[in-house]
């Protein structure tokens, strides 16, 4: 009976196993540049890891501004192996706290996408005082998002949040779409601090095909941040095709 239980047992370990596939990990999820002088470019180095057991495949890596840059030595990572992913933040026309986000997109099904919180405090030449302490702050709960594969006609959607975290009062100017398969629909375009607001983003599939990526663009007063894009992805396959 105890040789039947044990079988069982290493039955199940080995099942359990079989289906971990690949698996990504980060040496740290965050990282504080501390005080950076404007204009200067700061790096730093994320150790990516596959501890799964399958190939780990890193499909995109975004960043939340053109202010942040993003790259790794390597995309295909075998088990156990590793790669270095090089950060750099750009401070030019950059003032106060900064928080940027790195978002990397694999084939780790459990956690198909990881995020990476980079922060900051910018000073100009010379000062040491942060300018815009009664600015308005604009912070997204995401900025990338894929729908996965989707049948040609379909209609589909998302939800993305986003929330004033500065003093003053934030205000969106506008927002626009690449292409008019994209829509976007804002449930209010003036926050207070603290108040948060939803984008409502609908993506029609309608005679495309293929790896498709668009975008919407949010032009808001933020100083720091006055343009944010969000940007959708789809695999749009045709009716009756696998």
């Amino acid at each position: 009976m105890k040789r039947a239980i044990i079988l069982i047992a290493l039955l199940s370990g080995l099942n359990f196993a079989q289906v971990l596939g690949p698996r990504i990990s980060l040496s740290e999820k965050r990282f504080d540049f501390g005080k950076i002088k404007q204009g200067e470019i700061v790096k730093h180095d994320f150790r990516i890891t596959n501890t799964g057991d399958d190939l780990l495949i890193i499909n995109y890596i975004r960043a939340s501004c053109g202010c942040t840059a993003a790259k790794p030595a390597k995309t295909d990572l075998k088990p156990n192996e590793s790669t270095m992913l090089h950060v750099e933040f750009n401070s030019a026309h950059k003032i106060g706290k900064q928080i940027k986000r790195v978002y990397i997109l694999t084939n780790d099904k459990k956690n198909p996408q990881t995020t990476i919180l980079i922060t900051g405090e910018v000073f100009k030449n010379g000062s040491s005082k942060n300018l815009t302490a009664n600015a308005a702050r604009i912070q997204f709960e995401k900025l990338y998002f894929d729908f996965g594969t989707i049948p040609e006609g379909k209609v589909v959607g998302t939800t993305v949040k986003f929330k004033n975290t500065g003093s003053g009062v934030l205000r969106i100017k506008d927002i626009e779409t690449s292409c008019g398969c994209t829509a976007a629909l804002i449930s209010k375009k003036v926050l207070k601090p603290g108040e948060e607001g939803k984008i409502r983003i609908e993506f029609d599939s309608t005679h495309k095909q293929g790896k498709i990526a668009r975008t919407v663009t949010v032009y808001s007063n933020d100083e720091q941040n006055s343009r944010s894009v969000i940007t959708i992805f789809a695999n749009v396959v045709k009716k009756g095709n696998k």
